[in-house]
């Protein structure tokens, strides 16, 4: 499956001690996710400048279309809530405002280990220091410590493009050169952003309780139960 949250064993985690299965994910920025699976797909011997256009056209026709950029919730959503009917008078966006609602209600039950593409360093030692909590023999947390010791300190790799110097960074650039479009580019991303910020935050607190030694303890904090409750989950 391709949702992250299918396994039958996974308990939530409702403030009661973190639940026996525990998930990690790997999330990035949603512009930087989307130019990335762009350029992956192109095949053409664009330039820079050719390869930002066509982006802007893809998502300026997506915004009149009314949608939005909602790719994440193929993982971050479970299947009960992916096979989820919506009422037809409800428009595209308040559907995708929900099931953004909902994914971050998942990470926050599920107690999801979360780990950032833009801060991959401190990633890597958050999933380190969990897999060590995790292993059940000496010799498989030695196996875990050293696949991860090649990644920790290292920075991740750009994405670029089958094409010589055609990367993410470089698109993106050109694109931030449009400041009209650049405010469309913002409301295309904007749930998936909300998802991403707040994991964002999970993943510094997760990071802080490594720092302090206390990670095997974090579990959800009285704000975090007060939003499921705002939101109705």
């Amino acid at each position: 499956a391709d949702d992250i949250f299918s396994n039958a064993t996974a308990t939530p985690n409702y403030g009661n001690g973190a639940p026996q299965v525990r998930h990690m994910v790997f999330l990035r920025q949603p512009m930087t996710r989307y130019v990335s699976h762009k350029l992956y797909q192109k095949k053409q011997k664009d330039t820079v400048e050719e390869t930002a256009e066509d982006i802007k056209e893809r998502i300026r026709t997506s915004r009149g279309k009314g949608q939005y950029m909602s790719s994440i919730y193929k993982y971050l959503l479970t299947p009960q809530q992916r096979a989820m009917r919506y009422d037809r008078t409800r428009t595209q966006e308040d559907v995708v405002a929900q099931k953004a609602q909902l994914s971050i209600g998942n990470l926050l039950r599920y107690n999801a280990i979360v780990g950032m593409t833009e801060t991959f360093s401190q990633s890597m030692k958050i999933f380190e220091h969990a897999m060590g909590h995790i292993v059940t023999s000496t010799r498989k947390e030695e196996e875990a410590r050293a696949m991860f010791s090649r990644y920790i300190g290292e920075e991740v790799s750009r994405n670029v493009s089958k094409r010589k110097g055609i990367s993410t960074g470089s698109v993106l650039k050109e694109l931030n050169k449009d400041e009209e479009f650049m405010a469309i580019f913002r409301e295309f991303v904007k749930y998936e952003q909300m998802i991403v910020d707040f994991a964002m935050d999970m993943h510094q607190k997760q990071y802080e309780a490594v720092k302090k030694g206390h990670f095997e303890r974090y579990t959800l904090e009285s704000s975090d139960m007060l939003y499921l409750d705002s939101v109705g989950m």
